[in-house]
């Protein structure tokens, strides 16, 4: 099943978030994280992407496999993280996405998405979850101080709900949603032995296409 709002509009951060100061490190804002292809072909590569919610107990469920196929395809397969807080019904979940954020700008969001998502029964019913993410960010040895005060930048908000309306503008209404080179996935295809069968059919078909086509699937 899938995790979704009880009504159809999904709750974006204030306008106002939008805009302001940068973030308190000197790195720039990062668009939604993603695995690189690194020196491949470029057009042997599928790009994944999942729109996503931390507390949401279907994205804990998929997340393991996701992480079997990126290791499984390596370089072969792009995966993006798109944040899809569902507010409405998950309350910690806007937290932690920009939690996520915040440690990018540490270079360490895959760090931080692995610690949310592993541990997600500990931390998704508690009624202040930043104390807990700031242990997650120690963990991944973090500077906590940059860290928190990169947690509640307008450039934080700005990120997730840029992909919030990303996933409106893509008719995303749950989470976890998956696509693929740009096709929507079922939710009944969101099993290993299917996203793998998924996989590998586009990168046959990628390698028919051509490369001005295919470059505009990576």
């Amino acid at each position: 099943y899938q995790s979704s709002q009880p009504s159809s509009d999904q709750t974006i951060a204030p306008s106002g978030s939008t805009t302001g100061e940068a973030p308190s490190s000197a790195t720039p804002p990062l668009p939604s994280p993603t695995s690189p292809p690194g020196p491949v072909e470029k057009r042997s590569v599928v790009t994944l992407e999942e729109f996503g919610d931390y507390q949401c107990p279907p994205c804990g469920q998929l997340h393991p496999d996701l992480k079997i196929l990126k290791k499984e395809y390596g370089q072969r397969l792009r995966f993006v993280y798109r944040h899809f807080p569902l507010t409405q019904i998950h309350a910690n979940a806007q937290p932690a996405a920009l939690a996520a954020v915040a440690a990018s700008y540490q270079g360490s969001f895959w760090e931080m998405h692995n610690l949310l998502y592993q541990n997600q029964s500990t931390w998704c019913g508690l009624p202040d979850v930043v104390p807990q993410l700031g242990d997650y960010a120690r963990q991944a040895g973090l500077d906590i101080p940059r860290f928190i005060q990169d947690m509640q930048s307008p450039r934080a908000f700005a990120i997730v709900s840029g992909d919030q309306r990303e996933g409106a503008s893509r008719n995303v209404t749950g989470t976890p949603t998956l696509i693929i080179n740009g096709e929507a996935l079922p939710f009944e295809s969101y099993t290993l032995d299917q996203l793998r069968k998924e996989i590998d059919r586009r990168k046959r078909c990628a390698g028919r296409l051509p490369a001005l086509w295919s470059a505009r699937l990576v």
